[in-house]
């Protein structure tokens, strides 16, 4: 049995992830690298470096410099991604 493209119902709002939700709360408070953000969490450096760029890509999250030197910060539709997750 095939499903049509055309019969699927498109989502309209996206609800950010747990390890999503969890970096999105820590950018919250203030700008931060991304080794920071891992061990705060507790986990990987690569997983959370994945994830931000994720997040970048859904443009929640911002970054400022490059490298070793990059930062991240949370976005006006990053702060109503956390407010979604809050109000679920």
């Amino acid at each position: 049995r095939r499903i049509r493209i055309d019969n699927i119902a498109k989502v309209p709002v996206q609800i950010p992830a747990t390890l999503e939700t969890s970096i999105l709360r820590e950018l919250a408070a203030c700008r931060l690298s991304p080794s920071v953000i891992s061990d705060r969490l507790h986990k990987d450096r690569g997983l959370t470096t994945r994830t931000l760029k994720k997040l970048m890509m859904k443009d929640w999250v911002g970054r400022i410099g490059e490298g070793k030197r990059a930062y991240y910060f949370i976005t006006a539709k990053g702060e109503a991604a956390i407010r979604r997750t809050r109000d679920s």
